[in-house]
């Protein structure tokens, strides 16, 4: 029996959730090279996992969800603000100390959107789409099972 996608995301969801703990705990005080490799790992992780969802779980969704799924792309795209703009305030407080608030602030700004995005998600798509589907695969989400297992979780590098 194979997995439902929802399986594969939701644990996506827990790695996320886990960075942006690790990154929570880097703040106070400041561990700056914490820091960098936590954003640096959830930037690679959410890349993976944005393509999953937009390239093959939610093109398989039942129209039913469209609205929802097209909610969830377009904060896809917010979240693309939200980590540019830690990056820019980790590298500006690398160049001067004097921004350590304004990259902690972004950075705290960043952890509770993306739990945010992360439950509208879970509770949106990933709920419904679990009720309604069965274990083979079939229902809301068609070949999704398929196409989303098929790419594992690849150990990054750096």
């Amino acid at each position: 029996m194979m997995e439902a996608p929802t399986a594969v995301l939701r644990e996506e969801h827990r790695e996320i959730r886990k960075l942006l703990l690790e990154l929570a705990l880097a703040l106070e005080p400041l561990r700056q090279e914490v820091v960098r490799f936590d954003l640096l790992s959830l930037t690679t992780l959410l890349e993976r996992h944005r393509r999953k969802e937009e390239e093959e779980f939610f093109p398989s969704l039942s129209p039913a969800l469209a609205a929802s799924v097209e909610v969830l792309k377009r904060d896809h795209d917010v979240e693309n603000v939200y980590l540019e703009e830690a990056w820019a305030f980790f590298a500006a407080y690398e160049s001067d100390p004097q921004f350590l608030g304004s990259l902690v602030d972004s950075v705290r700004r960043l952890i509770a959107w993306f739990r945010d995005h992360l439950w509208k998600e879970e509770h949106f798509i990933f709920d419904v789409v679990e009720r309604k589907g069965s274990a083979e695969g079939s229902g809301p989400f068609g070949e999704a099972s398929h196409r989303v297992q098929g790419r594992g979780n690849q150990p990054q590098s750096g």
